[in-house]
């Protein structure tokens, strides 16, 4: 698979880098979390390369993180934290 990409918004390149970082065991991850890495980093080259049926629009990706970021977080102590995304979980969306 090739690592030239297009440049990507802040988040989308955050998502983009730990899933990259989970197939080169540079992260802990479970099998799971291995295997979803690997189908979105499939998906994201055969997206690149006009291969597959999706089409990837980062700029979509990174609004759609900064919404999640925005949501409160309703089990924290104070009522003014927000969500947020951990370099984790922004691939998923």
């Amino acid at each position: 698979m090739a690592r030239l990409s297009p440049a990507y918004p802040e988040g989308v390149a955050t998502a983009v880098g730990y899933a990259r970082d989970v197939m080169a065991n540079k992260v802990t991850a479970g099998r799971l979390v291995k295997l979803t890495c690997d189908r979105f980093l499939r998906e994201l080259h055969d997206a690149e390369q006009s291969d597959g049926p999706w089409e990837f629009r980062a700029d979509l990706a990174e609004r759609a993180m900064i919404f999640t970021g925005l949501m409160p977080n309703i089990k924290a102590r104070k009522r003014a934290s927000r969500c947020g995304l951990w370099r984790g979980n922004a691939w998923c969306l």
